[in-house]
């Protein structure tokens, strides 16, 4: 009933395929040319981590990969990313760089077989000058990649730790980098810019001067936090990946609202003006999502929202 005007606003998009596989809903990436989400993940027995490409008109798992390390080793990464950038597909796993894989390659493969790593996108210039990456999203030329936190569990750098402006205490992360064709892999390993950014981050996603965070953690009620761009305020400079960087905060002073939607949202994707929400409350793991609809991506007309 808390939740009853998210459920409201919104439409079931698709079911969320490889549940009866033990799949755990982690990652989401909207391909606008081939109308198709790339949904990332793991499995909860363990093994090598899937992908899965469903179409978004129809709502049919057309595909199913499963990943490879570059030297053939099964990927088991969280999968808790996914974006794309013209044929390069970049995963991530938690704590290893970026890993990249070719979109033809997937399209191409028998359902079910494995993709090995084209290469990877390191996101470290030392042991203690790091990003722990979780959530990825493309947009506007740019890779943002955001950390997640949580005390003790998932802990991230002490340097990116901080108070803003505004009085909010923050514990990770995002970052910018530009999206380059004359470099391996499609992106620049120079950060442009930072973003100071909350606690518990399980995807985000860019929609003209907005941005929205999923927020969540266990069978606590999520947080879908939406910011005004044009607010964020500097916060100064942080060194990140051995680069001074601009650094602004997504805080109090930007918020525009806090809605509050079912638990365990992950990543989110903006498509013909309505917020899609990948949501791991589907998973075999709990019987949760059993009773709320959780195999279902669902789809939210965010000013019905308001």
């Amino acid at each position: 009933l808390s939740v009853a005007d998210y459920y409201a606003a919104s439409e079931k998009a698709f079911i969320i395929p490889g549940l009866k596989e033990g799949y755990v809903p982690q990652g989401m990436h909207y391909c606008e040319d081939e109308e198709i989400f790339l949904l990332s993940g793991y499995f909860s027995a363990g093994g090598a981590s899937p992908v899965y490409v469903v179409d978004a008109v129809t709502g049919e798992c057309l595909q199913k990969v499963v990943l490879q390390n570059k030297d053939g080793t099964a990927f088991e990464g969280h999968g808790c990313g996914i974006t794309r950038n013209g044929d390069f597909v970049y995963v991530s796993g938690e704590h290893e760089p970026l890993n990249v894989y070719s979109l033809a390659e997937i399209m191409a493969a028998e359902y079910g077989a494995s993709i090995r790593c084209l290469g990877n996108i390191p996101l470290s210039a030392s042991e203690d000058d790091y990003i722990t990456p979780s959530c990825l999203t493309i947009h506007d030329g740019v890779l943002t990649v955001g950390e997640f936190y949580r005390e003790e569990v998932y802990p991230t750098l002490p340097s990116h730790h901080m108070t803003t402006k505004a009085g909010d205490v923050h514990y990770a992360l995002a970052v910018d980098f530009a999206l380059d064709e004359n470099v391996e892999f499609g992106i620049s390993t120079v950060p442009l810019r930072a973003y100071s950014i909350p606690i518990q981050v399980q995807g985000m996603c860019f929609n003209g001067d907005r941005v929205y965070v999923s927020t969540s953690w266990s069978f606590a009620l999520s947080h879908i936090l939406e910011y005004d761009l044009t607010r964020l305020e500097e916060q100064g400079t942080i060194e990140v990946i051995g680069t001074t960087v601009p650094l602004y905060a997504m805080d109090s002073a930007s918020l525009i609202k806090d809605y509050r939607i079912a638990p365990m949202s992950e990543e989110l994707a903006f498509v013909n003006g309505k917020l899609y929400v990948h949501c791991e409350s589907a998973s075999d793991k709990y019987l949760l999502g059993r009773l709320i609809g959780g195999k279902w991506c669902y789809a939210t007309d965010m000013d019905k929202m308001k």
